[in-house]
């Protein structure tokens, strides 16, 4: 059996323990961003929470982590398919957590991480309408869009270009 996928469950457990002591989330400030003019609010750029991660794989990462967590039970379903899995890692509750998301919302988010302007995002977002589509999706709205991830405390501030 091959320990290809062992780099990627080493890098999302470094990612968790990052998460556990990441600076607690902020609140968004409305009021501040009310204030901008329709222009300036279009060069906008949002920031994500200290605590959230974006990982992408080649191997069911998640999984294979989360079945190594019980000394019981592990399912080593694992296969060599050309397949990419995509990971949001980030603290729920105080707990760590990691969650396999797709693709739309993995692009989005890292949209966000590399400093793309509202406008940009909303030109996305207009071409690819991101449907949240992930396992274990407690508590993380099905639908995406920008006042949702504020509302969810996933965008915690923004920068003005």
């Amino acid at each position: 059996m091959s320990l290809a996928y062992l780099a990627d469950v080493a890098q999302l457990e470094q990612w968790l323990h990052h998460s556990y002591y990441a600076k607690d989330r902020s609140f968004f400030h409305i009021d501040g961003f009310s204030k901008l003019s329709a222009e300036q609010q279009l060069q906008v750029c949002f920031m994500l929470a200290d605590d959230i991660a974006l990982l992408k794989s080649h191997f069911p990462i998640v999984e294979i982590w989360q079945n190594h967590q019980d000394d019981d039970t592990i399912n080593w379903g694992i296969t060599d398919e050309a397949c990419t899995y995509y990971c949001l890692v980030q603290r729920q509750q105080w707990k760590p957590t990691a969650i396999t998301i797709n693709k739309d919302f993995f692009d989005l988010l890292t949209l966000i991480q590399t400093g793309s302007s509202l406008l940009e995002l909303t030109s996305f977002l207009d071409k690819n309408p991101v449907e949240f589509v992930g396992s274990k999706a407690k508590g993380i709205a099905k639908n995406m869009d920008i006042s949702t991830l504020i509302h969810q405390h996933i965008i915690i501030g923004y920068e003005i270009e």
